[in-house]
């Protein structure tokens, strides 16, 4: 079905499914967005965070309310109806709401039938969502998965005092209920959040899940003993399973790799699924595509850069021993053997004065 317009032919939009919160939740939000119609446009609010996963997923109880609310200039002020300065009071008025914080500039906190309740202003939500959602009793529409899993890896693991053990099972499940999703989000991240991350989720391995904010009722337990390993994993292997395709590619060729599909192959079917080795709910698991395109985005969106940066003797050092290799340097040796430019850089790096060694 389309509608045409500008004289060309647009497909409508997807009819967003009606979802259901988990309790708690489901009996604050109508209460909630009745006290924050008093203040703000709420038709820019969507919901978001791990109650919104947890309502399309299933994957474990949420007991909060994040919300968000859509500004030209991720300021509350831009969607204020009513003064800045009369929101606390406003909001202290509405039936069913306790405990309303003093605003910020971006943000807000207060307290409906029991369950706490944020609202964030984001300049623009950051994705599209190809299978919208929306909450089956206020029809308020959940952010996309996306938008939400970038959220959580830049305002969460990428900051180490701010990860919770409710984050990182969301990215892990993330891998596997949405793969897509997940891909969009991680191809976002900058180098330095990408790092930052790593020694987030680094050190917390072999820590337990986080007492003071558990997660309530997972669907998968299992995950939880291993869960910031599972987590780390879930960053780093994209990058990490180059080496083993790369190493073939360079061996069979003594010296000069011939391109090949491999190495996107090899990814593709990398990716860990510590569910696979659990029982999962009927219909709920969604493996990573094997088509061959599930690990190119990782390399062609974020570390083509890195290749410029890697010297001839460097790479033949990575390919005799992996281990040695940074992350971004297993980037960039994949971005070389599978995209077509191994002849540039090698010639580049032959005018540098680069040793021909033989790779094999």
């Amino acid at each position: 079905m389309s509608v045409v317009e500008a004289g060309r032919s647009q497909p409508t939009a997807p009819t967003p499914r009606p979802v259901t919160l988990h309790p708690g939740p489901r009996e604050a939000i109508v209460p909630a967005m009745a006290a924050l119609d008093a203040v703000f446009d709420v038709s820019r609010v969507m919901l978001g965070g791990g109650t919104a996963l947890e309502a399309k997923w299933h994957h474990r109880a949420s007991t909060d309310l994040d919300l968000f609310i859509e500004t030209e200039t991720s300021s509350l002020a831009g969607a204020c109806k009513v003064p800045p300065g009369e929101i606390p009071a406003t909001l202290a008025r509405m039936p069913r709401v306790t405990d309303v914080q003093p605003p910020r500039r971006a943000f807000l906190s207060m307290v409906v039938d029991g369950v706490p309740v944020s609202l964030a202003a984001v300049e623009r939500f950051v994705a599209d969502d190809p299978a919208p959602c929306c909450e089956v009793q206020t029809s308020i529409p959940l952010a996309p998965n996306a938008d939400i899993l970038l959220r959580k890896l830049q305002g969460r693991l990428a900051l180490a005092g701010q990860a919770v053990a409710r984050d990182a099972y969301d990215i892990v499940v993330a891998q596997h209920m949405d793969f897509a999703s997940f891909r969009d989000a991680y191809a976002q991240l900058g180098d330095e959040q990408v790092e930052s991350i790593l020694a987030t989720l680094h050190a917390r391995i072999g820590t337990p899940p986080d007492t003071g904010r558990s997660i309530d009722s997972p669907t998968y337990p299992q995950l939880l003993g291993d869960l910031w390993q599972h987590a780390y994993r879930a960053i780093e292997e994209p990058f990490r399973q180059a080496v083993p395709a790369l190493r073939r590619a360079a061996e069979s060729s003594h010296g000069a790799p011939t391109v090949a599909a491999e190495p996107d192959v090899y990814i593709a079917n990398c990716t860990v699924n510590p569910l696979e080795a659990f029982d999962t709910p009927a219909g709920h698991h969604k493996p990573p595509p094997t088509d061959g395109t599930a690990g190119a985005w990782v390399v062609r969106k974020r570390l083509a850069g890195h290749r410029d940066k890697l010297t001839w003797e460097r790479a033949v050092e990575i390919i005799h021993d992996p281990a040695c290799a940074t992350v971004h340097e297993l980037g960039a040796m994949h971005a070389i053997f599978s995209e077509g430019v191994w002849q540039d850089w090698y010639a580049v790096q032959r005018q540098a004065g680069a040793t021909p060694y033989q790779l094999a």
